[in-house]
Parts: structure tokens; sequence; C-alpha cells
């Protein structure tokens, strides 16, 4: 009598299954990442980059912030 993984991995559909899986994830996420992500623009002499969340700033940046002076 077979054991169910013994089961499970000798059904050509699941090993194939299981081979496939992986590749379409990778495919899937490099798709979304092209549709969603904005194009990169230049950076322009003599402006600053707009800081749109916090985790963009360094860390000295944030603990000088926090500070009380």
């Amino acid at each position: 009598m077979m054991s169910t993984i013994t089961r499970l991995l000798t059904n050509k559909h699941v090993v194939i299954a299981m081979l496939v899986a992986p590749v379409l994830a990778v495919i899937a996420y490099f798709a979304v990442d092209a549709s969603v992500s904005e194009a990169p623009k230049a950076a322009q002499p003599g402006k600053k980059l707009p800081a749109c969340c916090p985790f963009q700033l360094s860390l000295y940046q944030r603990i000088l912030s926090a500070r009380k002076w």
C-alpha cells in the first residue's frame, strides 16, 4: 500500500504543476512590476528629490529630525 506522499509524487500532473508553478510566479512578479512601476525620471541639476515617505530618509536624518533642539 502506497503512502499519500508517494502517490502524490508519482502523479505526473502534480510533478508538472510543482515545476511550472514557480516559473509562472516569477513571470507574474516581473509582469506586475512592469505594469505598475513608474518610469524613472532624470534628476535635474540643483533640485532635491522629493521624499515621499519617511523610509527614504537616512537613519541620521531621522534621528536629527526627531531630536528636540
